[in-house]
């Protein structure tokens, strides 16, 4: 996992990507959806996967995202690929404090259970 950039865009996402990859890849903790878009848009990224995190909460989202195509879905995840590149966003529906919640309870697990 050398060559994986993880772009997430708060630090909810930040501290959920390094629970979940704590072993791999870089990461790239971007203030802000349009942040994560910059870095994602950078010429000097192009030798990684890169894997962006974002809240699909947004009203101004950066329109390099509508080029990305819907690779796979449910009711709190989408999980998006820009055509012809290993670049990835997962939007959370509608952000990722809920995601995290659920995922939890899924899993009988509470918050409180990681301090």
């Amino acid at each position: 996992m050398h060559n994986i950039q993880f772009v997430p865009e708060c630090f909810a996402e930040t501290e959920m990507v390094k629970a979940v990859f704590a072993n791999g890849g870089y990461f790239n903790h971007a203030e802000g959806i349009h942040n994560v878009s910059r870095i994602l848009k950078k010429e000097d990224v192009v030798n990684y996967v890169n894997i962006g995190f974002i809240d699909d909460d947004k009203k101004n989202v950066p329109p390099y995202f509508d080029e990305f195509e819907t690779v796979d879905q449910n009711d709190e995840v989408i999980f998006k690929r820009h055509p012809g590149t290993n670049y990835y966003v997962m939007l959370a529906k509608p952000a990722i404090e809920p995601f995290i919640l659920s995922q939890l309870n899924e899993l009988n697990r509470r918050p409180s259970d990681y301090d």
